[in-house]
């Protein structure tokens, strides 16, 4: 993957500003746009590439284009941290009683609706001025690795997408899910067959 990974870069970094913000977006959220994964963060910033102000200037223009919906949990001069999200896959895990008993322990509401919850993930980002532990419910992450990671008492088993405490087996294959995600949208880009 590494190989078409930097093909993939060098390719994209000669595009014109909208095919690049659409070509990276498209990248990091094929899990998701495949109906995967509920939910990915992404981290657009000003660097060499203006990709917050890219982001800024076509978002309307790209959201149109995708079966998802997005929220902004931070942002400053030169970047801006966006979650992208299927609602229905989210609203789903968010009324499960035991994510919501989850996020009570956080200061969440339990009667808290999708709006007002996202609204909570925005402030402790803003208040801690570190990614919220109980973020990872918001991406889709198993609950007990979610737990298990606030509470650092074991010992993770496996890295990939998330910390894994639990179930490898499970974890190693949604990786490989995901992966498999990108490397096909990858091939498709590099091959000339741009998708959405």
């Amino acid at each position: 993957m590494k190989k078409y990974l930097l093909e993939f870069h060098e390719k994209i970094n000669t595009y014109e500003d909208y095919n690049y913000l659409r070509a990276v977006l498209r990248l990091n959220l094929a899990p998701t746009l495949s109906g995967l994964k509920l939910g990915t963060m992404v981290n657009l910033t000003n660097g060499s590439r203006k990709s917050k102000n890219i982001w800024n200037k076509y978002k309307n223009i790209y959201m149109k284009d995708i079966n998802l919906n997005y929220y902004i949990l931070r942002e400053d001069e030169n970047s801006v941290l966006i979650l992208f999200y299927d609602r229905k896959l989210l609203e789903e895990r968010l009324n499960k009683i035991s994510v919501k008993n989850f996020l009570v322990s956080f200061g969440y509401d339990e009667k808290n609706n999708l709006e007002e919850n996202l609204k909570n993930l925005k402030l402790r980002f803003f208040g801690n001025r570190v990614c919220p532990n109980e973020v990872g419910i918001f991406l889709g992450y198993p609950l007990e690795d979610v737990k298990d990671f606030h509470c650092s008492n074991e010992k993770c088993k496996l890295t990939g997408y998330w910390c894994c405490y639990n179930n490898t087996e499970y974890s190693k294959k949604e990786f490989e899910k995901y992966d498999l995600e990108k490397l096909k949208y990858i091939k498709c880009e590099l091959d000339g067959k741009r998708a959405v």
